[in-house]
């Protein structure tokens, strides 16, 4: 017999101080230690811009090692032009055309994985 129970936890949040300012609030899940941090309105963008970033970053080395793993080779090994979509790991979304800045017109996706059929 097994008794199970399945708990969400707030690991960030946000709300907005009375002096207008933007409190984040973070959780580390391991410890419960729990830390608010007050931001302003140009620092919440700075983070917010730096985790857009660092997630950009995350998403193109996972595919970039995925790709090591299967032997697949994409377009941004090859400084090919690739879609927004491409370029923001959601290749799924392809519609197999982008833009390719160097002769200014739309062009192929490099995108190894084309447009996928609905």
């Amino acid at each position: 017999m097994a008794i199970e129970e399945q708990q969400t936890i707030t690991l960030a949040s946000t709300e907005v101080s009375d002096a207008y300012q933007v409190e984040l609030t973070v959780r580390d899940s391991l410890s419960g230690t729990v830390a608010t941090v007050s931001l302003s309105w140009s620092q919440t963008q700075d983070l917010v811009d730096e985790l857009l970033k660092t997630n950009a970053d995350a998403v193109s080395a996972f595919w970039e090692d995925r790709a090591q793993q299967s032997g697949v080779v994409h377009a941004f090994d090859q400084g090919v032009p690739r879609c927004p979509e491409c370029v923001a790991g959601k290749c799924r979304n392809c519609d197999g055309t982008a833009w390719d800045g160097a002769v200014d017109k739309l062009t192929q996706c490099g995108c190894a994985h084309g447009p996928v059929a609905a």
